[in-house]
């Protein structure tokens, strides 16, 4: 299957994650949640453990270990801002992933960056302004500058990985990448949870509070990224233009999400959204 497909296919099964995340956010703290979704990606993927690559070498094993620790850290971030802040509002951000794509794979990759990629930027930074205006209008959606932060931070740690993705598809097996550091990934959450709250006891109240939502985000999570790993590893896709097509994800994440939150200013959300698709889309020309 050509790799564009994939890319799509999984920008399609990924769109409606946030939205099911913020349903199930209404009612649960953000590291107990992000703890029980990757329990129960570690529960799915038991069957398939004896199928991994264990044969590894120590420099894949260190990026795997590097990979889980990053995912860790980035999925508390995204979760505590999407409990918090509107959807419509995070998901276009997020697209600003692509630009610190295209400088980390020039620097680790060496792809090469052109005038088509500034005007790129621009685009997304003019939809950035326009989802961001209202906000002086409507003073109780004003969203705290640490969550900003937190999605910034997010969208670092998510280029990055997008890069070593790139780097470990030359090293080993699809199902190794994605599988080995969500059990590490699963381990670090799980200690945090143990240390700082309650554990065990928090990952039980997270599944009797979230029930069919907590299953589904973990079934589509895993079916989104072994889509997009599959792409990335097809021969000859660059990782600029898989993170690309699989951010067209966040379009219907913004407008179904906003529709059903009744989120302020959709319309202009929308809009902005389409910006920084467009922004995307001028960076791959």
């Amino acid at each position: 299957m050509e790799w564009y497909i994939l890319a799509l296919l999984s920008a399609v099964i990924l769109s409606f994650i946030p939205i099911i995340r913020k349903r199930v956010l209404m009612h649960e703290h953000a590291s107990e949640f992000t703890t029980t979704v990757y329990l129960l990606l570690c529960l799915f993927f038991l069957p398939v453990l004896p199928l991994l690559d264990w044969g590894m070498g120590g420099t894949t094993f260190f990026l795997m270990v590097v990979k889980g620790v990053f995912l860790a850290i980035a999925s508390i971030l995204m979760t505590r801002a999407a409990r918090h802040l509107e959807v419509s509002f995070v998901e276009p951000l997020r697209n600003f992933s692509i630009v610190f794509v295209l400088g980390f794979s020039f620097v680790f990759l060496g792809e090469r960056i052109g005038i088509q990629h500034v005007i790129g930027v621009l685009l997304l930074m003019i939809g950035a302004y326009v989802l961001d205006v209202h906000r002086h209008k409507v003073s109780y959606a004003f969203p705290q500058r640490k969550f900003l932060w937190f999605i910034f931070w997010n969208v670092v740690l998510v280029s990055l990985l997008a890069v070593m993705d790139k780097v470990l598809v030359a090293r080993t097996d699809p199902f190794t990448i994605i599988i080995f550091p969500a059990f590490l990934t699963a381990l670090i959450l799980f200690l945090y949870q143990s240390l700082k709250f309650d554990g065990l006891q928090d990952v039980l109240d997270a599944l009797r509070k979230g029930r069919w939502g907590i299953f589904a985000i973990a079934l589509l999570g895993i079916v989104s990224d072994m889509l997009y790993i599959l792409a990335v590893a097809v021969p000859g896709s660059l990782i600029t233009l898989v993170i690309a097509l699989r951010k067209t994800s966040t379009l219907v994440s913004t407008v179904i999400g906003g529709e059903i939150f009744h989120d302020h200013n959709l319309l202009q959300k929308i809009i902005a959204s389409l910006v920084m698709l467009i922004g995307v889309y001028v960076i791959l020309l």
